[in-house]
């Protein structure tokens, strides 16, 4: 926080202070042998009157919504200063942002806003890259600069420790299994894989084939396999299929509204800014 929001903000909490101080010294009196009963009265004494007491509480709670509302509105202001600023360098490096309602789409990242809080966190595909919660403050440009830089850094870091033919690979390998799976279970139309059941496969697959040759107690690296490192891999596979020479491919297929109503579906487009996202919700393979 600026310093002139801390101190509006303490001006307030000193009204507050000073209204159960003589609350608290009524509570931290200690009763002893040597307790005279004037002591209490006097404490007593200096509590105000119900009616009193409550306007003066009612008073204070006003000026620190009214604190509140002034701080959020500065913010707001101010991180809508920052943003601008950022978007007007990054189209001055030649990267186009889209803006969609409080998000900016920008290259492979989007940058989702928050400005009532000055507050932004990364997304690839709509899905968040760090915990749900971990909503950035924003206080400069080069705050904005390191959470883009930072979430880069992580599809890279996926893109170096699954390269492109392992990713083919272990999507076909996980696809055949499902198949079969499903085929083994009675279920109708067994070539047509849940996405989401191919994601669960894949991350059996990665942990199986890490520990190949290894020992069964290796710690693991590709234990982890979160929603929008799985999308990554995925819109890389189909970037690699339709540029290609792939004769058995996997292809991707929408589903009912249904379906994706329930989150049965995973959004892919994210490698293009200039492509549409499109929520996928089968895995099929084209021979």
């Amino acid at each position: 926080m600026a310093m002139d929001e801390k101190a509006r903000f303490k001006s307030v909490q000193d009204r507050f202070r000073d209204l159960i101080k003589p609350l608290r010294q009524v509570a931290d009196k200690k009763w002893g042998n040597a307790a005279k009963i004037e002591e209490f009265e006097k404490l007593l004494a200096a509590i105000p009157k119900g009616a009193a007491f409550g306007d003066a509480v009612d008073s204070a709670a006003g000026a620190l919504r009214e604190v509140i509302a002034q701080i959020r509105s500065a913010r707001a202001e101010g991180f809508g200063r920052i943003v601008s600023e950022y978007i007007r360098e990054l189209k001055a490096q030649g990267t186009n942002p889209t803006e969609i309602g409080h998000k900016w789409r920008m290259g492979a990242i989007e940058l989702e806003l928050k400005p009532e809080a000055s507050q932004a966190r990364v997304l690839y595909n709509q899905s968040s890259l760090l915990p749900a919660s971990a909503w950035q403050v924003i206080t400069t440009k080069e705050d904005l600069i390191k959470l883009r830089t930072k979430a880069l850094e992580m599809l890279k870091d996926v893109q170096a420790r699954l390269p492109d033919e392992l990713v083919k690979r272990l999507l076909m390998d996980c696809y055949q299994m499902a198949v079969e799976k499903r085929r083994a279970a009675g279920k109708p139309r067994p070539e047509m894989v849940p996405i989401l059941d191919l994601h669960r496969a894949f991350r059996v697959a990665l942990v199986a084939d890490e520990l190949d040759g290894q020992k069964p107690d290796k710690t693991l690296a590709s234990a982890a396999m979160p929603r929008w490192a799985f999308l990554h891999v995925l819109d890389r596979y189909q970037r690699m299929a339709t540029t290609g020479e792939q004769k058995d491919r996997l292809t991707f297929q929408t589903g009912s509204q249904a379906e994706q109503a329930k989150g049965l579906g995973y959004m892919l487009g994210g490698l293009d800014p200039h492509q549409k996202y499109r929520i996928y919700c089968h895995v099929l393979l084209n021979s």
